[in-house]
């Protein structure tokens, strides 16, 4: 059987003509991957009686700022195929002086994905003295910023730890990431590990007191202050905070903010 050149090209757009009604068909009914839908979820809670924060994100980056205000906002803003969009859900509980912030994607299996969505979690506390805060993702980022927490416990399955001015102690995990701990004078415990990525801490005022110890099975190990210039471990003064660096795969520094 022959096929001629102007035979295959028929059958060839008679096949593009079938593929466009059906994109077509299938966007009117929001079925389409090209049906993008905005996330855009928002909830609120007093802050007077709270004293513990927890939040839990399975893949949304976690960002954790400051703001002039009485209540706990907080927001979850991205997008999604039309499709997906349901799976994308925000609670906010109180129990007692605690809140827990959980974000989620539903886990599900998905066919014809183009794009599965990409959205984050603002939290914003009011300027007030805070008992504890917990963050724990899965595969996502976190970011805390200039909030007043006494004890801080930030943990990712895999993900950077961003950590910018925090007054209280800091403890910080991830097994598969950077973290990155910038203040303007080390006055608390900081104790913080990775299995694979870099941990650097900065201070922009020199210690007059403090104990530190790196452990690392591969990277280098830099600990840059004065009365401890170009060192790997040690302690400057009597007492003071306690620094745990650690990673199996991984440098770490302890350094001026200006270095």
């Amino acid at each position: 059987m022959k096929w001629n050149t102007k035979k295959i090209i028929q059958i060839a757009f008679g096949l593009v003509v079938v593929a466009i009604i059906g994109n077509v068909l299938l966007y009117m009914f929001n079925l389409s991957p090209f049906n993008l839908a905005v996330i855009d979820q928002s909830r609120s809670v007093s802050a007077a009686n709270v004293t513990d924060i927890h939040v839990n994100s399975n893949t949304a980056n976690v960002n954790i700022v400051p703001y002039d205000g009485t209540e706990i906002q907080v927001h979850m803003k991205g997008k999604s195929e039309e499709r997906w969009a349901d799976d994308f859900q925000l609670s906010v509980e109180e129990n007692g002086n605690q809140v827990t912030i959980e974000a989620n994607e539903l886990e599900k299996t998905r066919i014809f994905v183009l794009y599965s969505g990409d959205y984050e979690l603002l939290v914003q506390l009011p300027q007030k003295n805070f008992e504890r805060l917990q963050v724990q993702t899965e595969a996502a980022d976190i970011d805390v910023e200039g909030v007043q927490i006494k004890r801080s416990f930030l943990e990712a399955g895999v993900g950077n730890i961003t950590s910018k001015q925090l007054q209280g102690i800091i403890n910080g995990v991830t097994g598969a990431g950077d973290i990155y701990v910038q203040l303007q004078s080390v006055e608390n415990d900081i104790e913080a590990k990775t299995s694979v990525g870099n941990i650097t801490v900065t201070t922009e005022i020199a210690p007059e007191a403090i104990q530190t110890e790196l452990r690392n099975g591969l990277g280098e190990r830099t600990i840059d202050f004065p009365g401890l210039p170009n060192a790997e471990d040690g302690s400057v003064g009597t007492g003071g905070p306690n620094v745990k660096l650690s990673a199996e795969v991984g440098d770490l520094a302890l350094l001026m903010a200006d270095h």
